[in-house]
């Protein structure tokens, strides 16, 4: 049977069949040795072959696993189609330095991002409004939620539709409240799928996978860890690649290899666009500060 990874525990491996209602069996399955002698593991988020076992304690096998279209670590998790990194415009204030380190994590794997400013109801409009404008003029997806009023499901779903969505982003932004939207549940599948191996809901969390279920072939996945995503490898001459509207000024600039920093703005395109208003100032200021990081470590190497 074809089936997908949701969620792994203690070497048990939770497994739905592939186009299945959500309403279907999950099945509790342990993977094949084969595995370990080829220093192998599934992960969750993986395509598997798996077969049924019928007996109690262990409903099935994972037997193989498809070819992935990515694995991301520090959560491992596969076949990530989509990215939406959630921050709260207020309660606690945007950290626009990690988001935008994030999008330059994901733009380098090449997992589309979309972002979500929750809690709108306590944000001042101004505050949405400023960032609505500066993330769209960087070419990202920009929703305003709030998932105490329950508003802005069907505009994320737009972006989610057909597709296995990572959900990231730090703690108190409203990550839980915006997956209990999104599922139109408090997860309480969680518990029911815990109960076969007898662990409560208290063990260690890893990623897990829950089924949109009004829309057909659509999953999110909850993914604690994700904001570590490291770019310290990131050559810093290469990092306005990652900056779309960087990017797209610097065509203009005179030097050959500019790198949008000392540079007099008369000889720079993105400083003078940036003089215009054409790029906002805090991305363009968190440009200078990843840079500066990825040099700084590149010199301690």
């Amino acid at each position: 049977m074809l089936g997908r990874i949701i969620k792994e525990s203690a070497g048990f491996y939770y497994v739905i069949p592939g186009a299945s209602s959500p309403d279907k069996e999950i099945y509790l399955c342990r993977a094949r040795g084969i595995f370990r002698k080829k220093s192998e593991r599934p992960s969750v988020g993986d395509i598997v072959d798996f077969s049924l076992t019928g007996t109690k304690d262990v409903e099935g096998s994972v037997d193989s696993i498809r070819e992935r279209k990515n694995l991301l670590f520090r959560p491992p998790v596969a076949n990530v189609d989509r990215v939406l990194i959630v921050f709260s415009g207020s309660d606690p204030a945007p950290n626009l330095l990690l988001l935008d380190r994030l999008l330059v994590s994901m733009k380098r794997k090449g997992i589309l991002a979309a972002i979500c400013i929750n809690k709108s109801d306590i944000t001042e409009d101004p505050v949405l409004l400023e960032l609505k404008e500066t993330y769209e003029g960087a070419s990202y997806p920009v929703f305003i939620t709030s998932a105490k009023e329950n508003e802005g499901r069907e505009a994320l779903l737009s972006f989610m539709k057909g597709a296995l969505t990572a959900l990231v982003g730090p703690s108190g932004v409203g990550k839980s409240s915006i997956m209990n939207m999104l599922t139109q549940t408090d997860l309480a599948k969680t518990g029911e799928v815990a109960k076969k191996t007898g662990q409560g809901k208290q063990t260690t969390r890893t990623s897990e996978i829950y089924v949109i279920e009004d829309v057909e072939n659509t999953y999110v996945m909850d993914t604690p860890g994700f904001s570590a995503f490291d770019i310290s490898d990131l050559d810093e001459k290469e990092l306005f690649h990652y900056f779309p509207e960087i990017e797209r000024e610097s065509g203009g600039c005179f030097f050959r290899g500019c790198v949008h920093m000392e540079e007099p703005e008369d000889k720079c395109a993105v400083k003078a666009a940036l003089s215009k208003g054409l790029i906002k100032e805090s991305r363009y200021n968190n440009y200078r500060t990843i840079f500066s990081d990825l040099r700084s470590k590149r010199s301690y190497r």
